[in-house]
């Protein structure tokens, strides 16, 4: 059976360089707004390929002032802090999720997405 082995990604939301190795049973365990929602949507990213229609952000992640945040790939790819602050004014994001057959009969999986994006409004995936 394939299981997700490996996350890698290149600014992605706070992140601006990660490698996350998987193994056995794994949770994502952290304080408030350390980042769990985050990982959980870029799987869904991926998984999705980056179709809108398909992923369902957790909108109520990081509540600022008693409002849902509305989350969103382009915001997750800038760094979006509030609704007109960023981390970044323009990114090219990349996402990967590498499957892995623990038994070693099949090759390893990837797939992963690489969007372009700025603070301009424009994204390219």
């Amino acid at each position: 059976m394939m299981q997700l082995g490996h996350i890698a990604l290149v600014q992605w939301h706070l992140f601006g360089r990660e490698d996350i190795a998987l193994s056995g049973d794994t949770a994502i365990l952290g304080r408030n707004r350390s980042g769990k929602s985050t990982l959980i949507d870029l799987i869904q990213a991926v998984m999705t390929g980056g179709s809108a229609n398909l992923f369902r952000f957790n909108s109520s992640a990081g509540d600022s002032g008693g409002r849902r945040s509305e989350r969103s790939l382009h915001g997750y790819c800038l760094g979006q802090l509030s609704e007109n602050a960023f981390l970044r004014e323009q990114s090219v994001t990349h996402v990967a999720l590498v499957f892995e057959d623990r038994a070693g009969s099949r090759p390893p999986v990837s797939i992963g997405l690489c969007i372009e994006a700025t603070t301009a409004g424009d994204m390219q995936i």
